[in-house]
This record gives C-alpha cells, structure tokens and sequence, in this order.
C-alpha cells in the first residue's frame, strides 16, 4: 500500500507541476486549479482503499464495505469540489484590478487549441513608386512562404488562405483565430532600380507584441537567399526545430542569376492572376517568362516547376498539345529537386491528366509523405478521384480540410471538391451539408452556391431547394457565367423556356469561350425544347461554325466533339452526330478520368436519344446508373431534363427509372431499397 501511495504522490506532483506552466501561459481561472488540485487529493484516499482491499489484503472482489468508503470520499470530495473550487480569493483586491479582471476575456477553447507554433504570412505591402514592381512584393512573400512550409515543426499557412487580407489589417487577432494561427508575418518590399528594401515583422496575434523584426537592404544582384534568412529568423523566434535536412534546405538559395529570379517571380505573379481572371493571354505571359527563367538557369527548379503548371494550365482551355512538355518540365524539375513535395505534386498531376492515374497517385503519395500539408492532400485526393478511388478520395480531402484554416478561400475550394467526390457516388446528402457548411461561412462564394443547387436538381429533382439556393447569391446574375449557366439549367428543368433565354442573354461573353460552349448552342436546345424547329435550327447552324474552329485550333478537346456531336444531332447529320460523339468518348474514356469521362458517355446517350435510338440510347444509361457517375446522370435528373424527352414514354426508358428509383440516397448517403427502414 506503501508503494501506491509514494507513486500515486510523485505522478500527482508531476502532474500539477505541468499543469501549472500551462495554467499560467493560458491564464486559467484559480478556480480550475483548485479544482484540478482537490481532484487529486481526493483521488489518493481512493488509491489508499484501493490498495488495501487488493493489495495488502488480497480482496480481488468488490466488497459492499469498500464500496461504501468509496462513495463516502467521493461525496465528500465533489462537495469540497464544489465549495472550494468556486471560491474567491481572501486576499483584498481594488476595484479597479476587479475592472481589469473583469475586461480581459478567458481563453476560449479554440483559442486555447491554437499551437505557439504557427504561423501565416500575409500579401506583402509594395512600397514602390511603380504598381508595375507589384509583381516583386508577391513574389518575396511568396519564396519566405515556400521556405516556412519546408519546417515540419512550423504549422504554416497557405497562399490561398491568406491572399484575402491586406498587407496590414486592423485587427490581427481574430484573423489569427479564423487562420487558426498564433502569430501573424507582415512584410514590405520596396523596389527601385537595382535597390531593393525588404520590411519583415513578426507579430504574436494573441498579445499584439513583436517577437522579431528586421530590414533587408540589398541590391538585385546580392538578393538571393534573403527568404532562407528570414525564415531561418522566424524559426529561431517562435523555438521550432529543425533537422539537418530541413536547415540544408532553408540555406538553399534556388538560382543565383538575378535576370532567370525577375523572370520566375514575374512568371508566378501573372499565372497566379490567371487563375483569378481565367486570361488566356496572361497565361501564355507566364508560361513564356517561366521559359525563360529556365533557360536563363537551367539548373532552376522552381521555374521548372512553374513552366509545368503553366503548360498544365493550358488544359482548362482544351489545349492538351502542351502535356507532353508540362510532363517533361515536371520531370526536369524533380530531376533537380527530388526531395520536393511540390515538384512531385504537380508530376502527380501532370500524369492524372494525362490518364496515368496509377503513377499520379504514386506521386501524391510520395508528396503527402514528404510534405503532409493542405496542397499535397488535396492532390492526392484528385488523383484518387481520376482514378475512381472516389472512397479515399473523400478521405484523403477531409484530412486536408481538417488541416485548412476556417476561412472562406481555401476551405471553400476543398468543400466544393469534397462534394463532388460525395456526388460521383450519389451520396448527395452528404454532399448537401457539405455544401450548406460552406455556404453559411461564405454566402458570397458562387462555386458552392451553384454546385450546392445541382446537389438538390440531382440527388431529389428539388427544383424549388435549387431556385431558393441560386435566389441567395448575392451576386448579379449577369455578371457571372457559372451563376447565368445554373440559372439557364434550372429554368429549362422547369420547362420555362423564355427564361432560360432571357438569363443566357445577359450572361458575359467570355463564359462561352472559356467553356467552350457556344452561346447560340444554349439557344438552340432551349428553342428545340420549346418545340420552335425554325429557330433551333438556325442557331445550331451559328454554334456549328463555332464549333468547328475551336476544333480546328485543339483537336483532341473532347469536350468540343461532345458538343459538336449535340449540334450535329439537332441538324439531322445523325451518322456525323455519333462519330462525333464517339470520338469525344474515345479521347476521355472512364478508365482514364472517372470523375469527367462520364459526362461524354451520357453525351452519347443523348445523341443516340435525339436521333430516335432508343435502344442505345437506354443501354448507355443503364452503364451510367450502375457505375459512380452521380454527378453527370441520376433518376431525378432523367425525369426533369427535356433532353430525354424523345425516349421518355418508352416502357425501357421507364422501367429503367424503375429499376434505379427503387434505391435512394439516405441521410447517410447510402442506397436505400423502397419498402426498407434506414
């Protein structure tokens, strides 16, 4: 018994000593320390009956006598809990400490939950006279960011999340806490000529004191390996560690050649705008500086690197003809680099789009092993989801959610992602609340206004739930091509054609081209709905001429032969039609891109429908009804859409509706029979 309680004493001390340090850096009330204290007084006269019923006696059965005493200290102990643990203070206090007391809030749970060492860098501030050099201010927030990512110790921030702020908001605190970070990086970068002034502070968001700051006068010419430094400064200041591995690559300074650095963080500065203006023309900007980097040092890897994404990029055109060389930069740069995490990310993805979807999971795996952080999770996620691993896919993004900030950038990017891995399953409930959780946090994000309105048109045919969605945005329909093209669909599932019309007049003229989906080709189905041959026609005809040049320019586009294939079947040219959508099937087949290579599949099966063979027509959908293709076809979406209506009063078509509406999705998003409980 002796021994008991000689160990029970020294645990207890430990304890209390630990929990001391922490009570006085997250100022918990007395009162819980107290209590934390009674607790463990109590807890040694239950160690001491313990011990003397089975261990000096040897009572390996409980006795009504040892429970007695066992609910006796208890009683006592929770009354003493209760009384002393609630006490004031004896000790006399001013009414003005009771003030001060009174106004300094106690450390929330969340609050609490934040690691010390974390951080997020915000947009640097371009003090320069020339707006031009803006380009230099993003790009050295940018390189200290990379460098900061590569301490394991670090929790640091992503781009994504943190370009939503100015360079030096008001209240740094609750951006912290949205951030989920305890200390906040601002910078400034001043630039002129060949002179360079870099401004850096470190700030603790929770007391809004500075733990480290500095200024960095240099020239261009002796610039590099300025963003090892400052995050070399930022790990001292916040006490992480790092392994010999980690400092080697922090020192690391990427090129020493002024000219190929001013090309590379040009490059970074336009496809970064691309990607916020969907600009081809600033695309093919930043693909040719990022060359140009490259040649000036071929031993650059981060410009390798970022000519791959560049060429990528050209994928969200149509143009593929740049994979082979997005492939080969990929390549060259995780010839230089190949423990980076990034480079074989974006190798993951170049190989997933090329279809290779086995050896972009192993590149994503092998960037989550080197670097688990948000980006890398996110592409492993995507390259699961191309290979129809649509289960880890889900898994893999709710990792990478759980690590994202709660801000509305970034996180509303993996919600809406993580939806469509849910509706490729036909889990629409699932992917319904996820929608609704990112759509409360940002009411403003139209992706997930519009994808969360989808939801409801396929997994319920809810047409009413999708209109009160799209009615919520509280952007202008006529500004926006993804909210004008919702609002299109859902005014033809509800057979209201001159609304659909009138919304895809307004809509802005670049969605057309960027989607490659011709405005008079929205006309047309609209008008061939409504059952006005004459004008169907002639539009069809304008989206044909159309059509036909994009093809000329990107041949292997699938997309615009699943288009033309639509045109063509309107025309009459029904031997054209099914070529035309047979080849789009052929150039993305399911096996090499499941989540979009079912969207040429049900093309097909629309062009077999509309020129009268049903047979096909119906053999097609049932495919699609049995594989995960949930966001493409769904029973409630074949009962609204007009375009089945040339099959709709076939027994095959209806027996088919049969078949699969007898299994629906539940709360769970799992497949219910008719007639069963879930």
């Amino acid at each position: 018994m002796v021994q008991w309680a000689l160990a029970y004493a020294a645990g207890a001390f430990a304890l209390l000593q630990g929990l001391d340090i922490i009570a006085q850096q997250f100022g918990w009330p007395d009162g819980i320390r107290r209590g934390i204290t009674l607790a463990l007084v109590v807890g040694f006269f239950v160690v001491l009956v313990l011990a003397w019923y089975h261990g000096e006696r040897g009572v390996q059965k409980v006795t009504g006598t040892e429970l007695l005493i066992l609910a006796l200290l208890l009683a006592i102990g929770g009354g003493a809990l209760w009384r002393y643990a609630q006490a004031p203070l004896s000790v006399p206090v001013s009414v003005a400490a009771v003030a001060t007391a009174q106004a300094v809030p106690v450390p929330t749970a969340a609050a609490m939950s934040i690691p010390a060492k974390s951080i997020a860098v915000l947009p640097f501030e371009n003090l320069s006279g020339d707006k031009d050099n803006a380009y230099f201010a993003d790009g050295m927030q940018d390189l200290i960011l990379t460098k900061l990512a590569d301490i394991g110790d670090l929790k640091v921030i992503s781009r994504t999340s943190t370009m939503q702020y100015g360079s030096h908001p008001q209240n740094l605190k609750a951006i912290a806490q949205q951030l989920g970070v305890a200390t906040i990086l601002e910078g400034s970068v001043q630039k002129a000529g060949s002179q360079v002034l870099i401004n850096v502070q470190l700030i603790d968001a929770r007391s809004d004191n500075h733990l480290w700051a500095e200024s960095y006068q240099r020239t261009l010419d002796n610039i590099f390996g300025v963003e090892g430094e400052v995050a070399q400064k930022v790990a001292d200041a916040l006490d992480a560690k790092l392994s010999p591995a980690e400092v080697q690559a922090i020192a690391k300074v990427p090129t020493h050649n002024k000219a190929a650095l001013d090309a590379f963080l040009k490059a970074d500065y336009y496809l970064g705008d691309s990607n916020r203006t969907y600009d081809k023309q600033e695309l093919e900007h930043a693909a040719a500086l990022a060359d140009q980097a490259t040649q000036l040092d071929p031993d650059f890897g981060d410009a390798w690197d970022l000519l791959s994404l560049a060429y990528l990029k050209y994928d969200d055109y149509g143009d593929r003809s740049r994979i082979p060389q997005a492939e080969a930069a990929a390549r060259h740069a995780l010839a230089l680099n190949p423990n980076d995490a990034h480079a074989h990310g974006t190798l993951g993805l170049v190989l997933g789009i090329n279809g290779d979807t086995a050896a972009a999971i192993e590149q994503g795996q092998e960037a989550v092993r080197l670097h688990p952080g948000v980006g890398e999770l996110a592409g492993l996620g995507n390259s699961y989801g191309g290979a129809g691993r649509f289960a880890e896919a889900v898994t893999t993004y709710q990792r990478a959610i759980r690590l994202a900030p709660k801000s509305n950038g970034a996180l509303g990017f993996l919600d809406n992602n993580l939806a469509d891995y849910y509706i490729a399953q036909r889990h629409y409930a699932e992917a319904r609340d996820t929608l609704q959780g990112a759509a409360s946090r940002d009411p403003a994000n139209v992706s997930v206004a519009t994808n969360l309105a989808s939801t409801w048109q396929l997994g319920w045919g809810d047409l009413a739930a999708a209109r009160e969605v799209l009615q919520a945005a509280p952007t202008p329909v006529a500004s926006s091509g993804i909210l004008s093209d919702a609002w299109y669909w859902q005014d033809l599932y509800q057979r209201d054609y001159a609304a659909a019309l009138a919304v895809i007049v307004r809509a802005p003229a670049a969605w057309f081209a960027n989607r490659y989906y011709p405005h008079a080709l929205y006309q047309a189905q609209a008008y061939q709905a409504q059952g006005d041959t004459a004008k169907a026609r002639t539009a069809f005809a304008t989206a044909r001429t159309q059509l036909e040049a994009w093809i000329k320019a990107t041949p292997d586009n699938a997309v615009l032969h699943t288009h033309l294939a639509l045109v063509l079947a309107g025309l009459g040219e029904n031997d054209h039609a099914i070529h035309e959508a047979q080849r789009a099937v052929a150039l993305q087949p399911v096996t090499k891109d499941a989540l979009d290579g079912p969207q040429q599949l049900a093309a097909l099966a629309e062009v077999n429908a509309r020129i009268g063979n049903s047979a096909a027509a119906i053999k097609l959908l049932n495919q699609l009804l049995a594989m995960p293709a949930g966001g493409v076809i769904s029973v409630p979406l074949l009962k609204l859409d007009p375009a089945w209506d040339p099959i709709r009063h076939d027994p095959r078509f209806q027996a088919l509706l049969k078949k699969y509406a007898s299994a629906t999705p539940s709360a769970s998003g799992t497949l219910i029979e008719q007639g069963t409980t879930p």
